[in-house]
């Protein structure tokens, strides 16, 4: 791996260690998992006549919202190490997942607000409206999820637990 690359990953992996800062662990499958899964991105909501929001903590937030604000912005950079990658890869499965989104009209994990929906015709690196990272040892005992898209892809990278660092 080039240092070009390896510094891209090591940014990345710091990028998503910042950000759980900011999210509870996800505890949607909490009796199939072991240690923690974080989620940043959109979802669907739990609100009455709200479609879908943010992963996160409110109280996170508004204690550190300029902060998040802030970081906000480096997330198209996880998004583009990540699609890259994954264009690269599989350039027709990446297609195909950019053009299952961008028929839902949703955003990319990496937008702050929902006005920017995934489009395959920008020539983005965006894929996902959510994106999951887990750590300190993580395991899923074997289930099956209903997911509408039938694809999914993991990475596995060791990273300091204090730090995120490669």
């Amino acid at each position: 791996m080039s240092e070009v690359k390896f510094n891209q990953w090591d940014e990345l992996l710091q990028l998503l260690f910042f950000k759980r800062r900011f999210t509870n662990p996800v505890a949607t499958n909490e009796a199939l998992l072991e240690r923690f899964m974080f989620a940043i991105g959109w979802r669907k909501c739990s609100t009455k006549n709200e479609q879908f929001g943010l992963y996160g903590s409110l109280g996170k937030f508004e204690n550190t919202k300029d902060e998040w604000q802030n970081q906000g912005a480096n997330l198209s950079l996880v998004g583009h190490i990540l699609g890259q990658f994954l264009q690269y890869v599989g350039d027709n499965l990446f297609t195909k997942i950019q053009n299952f989104y961008e028929s839902l009209g949703v955003p990319s994990f990496d937008q702050v607000n929902c006005e920017a929906n995934i489009s395959a015709n920008q020539g983005a690196f965006e894929f996902a409206s959510a994106l999951t990272f887990t750590m300190n040892g993580f395991k899923n005992s074997p289930h099956l999820d209903k997911d509408a898209l039938l694809y999914a892809l993991g990475w596995w990278l060791q990273a300091d637990k204090r730090t995120g660092q490669i």
